[in-house]
């Protein structure tokens, strides 16, 4: 795979997922893209699932530290007794 069909598929998967804004995530949108697109540049289904799966990992390992810090803090606030005005 060269350069340039690399940067054609990212190109284009981009613009599908931006296109499919309403799904939550792009769930299937990415990977139904990458397949479809990476077939028509000669790249092989499991090539393309597993490209796929690694952007989907790189935003799983992203979004994770936020998402545990945010319930912590959640989980702390109701934790601790609630204070009342007089």
């Amino acid at each position: 795979m060269s350069v340039k069909s690399a940067l054609i598929l990212e190109s284009l998967t981009q613009a599908v997922r931006h296109l499919a804004f309403v799904i939550p995530a792009g769930l299937g949108v990415q990977e139904a893209s990458l397949v479809i697109f990476g077939h028509v540049l000669g790249v092989s289904s499991e090539l393309a699932l597993a490209v796929s799966m690694a952007k989907r990992m790189r935003e799983v390992l992203c979004g994770l530290p936020s998402l545990l810090s945010w319930q912590w803090l959640e989980g702390r606030r109701l934790q601790s007794p609630m204070r009342t005005s007089s």
